[in-house]
Protein backbone atom coordinates (compact mmCIF):
# COMPACT_ATOMS: atom_id res chain seq x y z
CA UNK A 1 0.00 0.00 0.00
CA UNK A 2 1.24 3.44 -1.20
CA UNK A 3 0.79 7.21 -0.13
CA UNK A 4 -1.22 7.32 -2.93
CA UNK A 5 -4.42 4.38 -1.88
CA UNK A 6 -4.00 5.98 1.53
CA UNK A 7 -5.35 9.57 0.10
CA UNK A 8 -7.42 7.98 -2.23
CA UNK A 9 -8.98 6.56 0.75
CA UNK A 10 -9.30 9.68 2.43
CA UNK A 11 -10.70 11.75 -0.36
CA UNK A 12 -13.08 8.70 -0.88
CA UNK A 13 -14.16 9.37 2.78
CA UNK A 14 -14.27 12.97 2.17
CA UNK A 15 -16.98 12.58 -0.39
CA UNK A 16 -19.09 10.66 1.36
CA UNK A 17 -18.99 12.79 4.46
CA UNK A 18 -20.30 15.60 1.93
CA UNK A 19 -23.02 13.72 0.04
CA UNK A 20 -24.23 12.78 3.36
CA UNK A 21 -24.34 16.55 4.55
CA UNK A 22 -25.76 17.65 1.14
CA UNK A 23 -28.71 14.88 1.78
CA UNK A 24 -29.53 16.20 5.52
CA UNK A 25 -29.44 19.83 4.20
CA UNK A 26 -31.57 18.78 1.10
CA UNK A 27 -34.08 16.96 3.79
CA UNK A 28 -34.17 19.42 6.27
CA UNK A 29 -34.94 22.13 3.04
CA UNK A 30 -37.68 19.77 2.22
CA UNK A 31 -39.39 19.05 5.65
CA UNK A 32 -38.92 22.77 7.34
CA UNK A 33 -38.74 24.97 4.20
CA UNK A 34 -40.05 27.95 6.55
CA UNK A 35 -37.65 27.52 9.37
CA UNK A 36 -34.92 26.70 7.10
CA UNK A 37 -34.96 30.02 5.23
CA UNK A 38 -35.61 31.80 8.69
CA UNK A 39 -32.28 30.61 9.81
CA UNK A 40 -30.31 31.62 6.44
CA UNK A 41 -31.96 35.06 6.69
CA UNK A 42 -31.03 35.24 10.18
CA UNK A 43 -27.84 33.74 9.24
CA UNK A 44 -27.25 36.53 6.42
CA UNK A 45 -28.34 39.53 8.71
CA UNK A 46 -25.82 38.34 11.59
CA UNK A 47 -23.23 38.32 9.05
CA UNK A 48 -23.65 42.15 7.89
CA UNK A 49 -24.54 43.36 11.33
CA UNK A 50 -20.47 42.08 11.92
CA UNK A 51 -19.18 43.91 8.64
CA UNK A 52 -20.90 46.94 9.57
CA UNK A 53 -19.52 46.52 13.16
CA UNK A 54 -15.91 46.01 11.41
CA UNK A 55 -16.21 49.05 9.64
CA UNK A 56 -16.97 51.32 12.31
CA UNK A 57 -13.50 50.05 14.20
Amino acid sequence: MGMCSRQERIQKDIDVVIQKSRAEKDCLFAVYPTQYMYLKITQIIHMCQVQRMMKMC
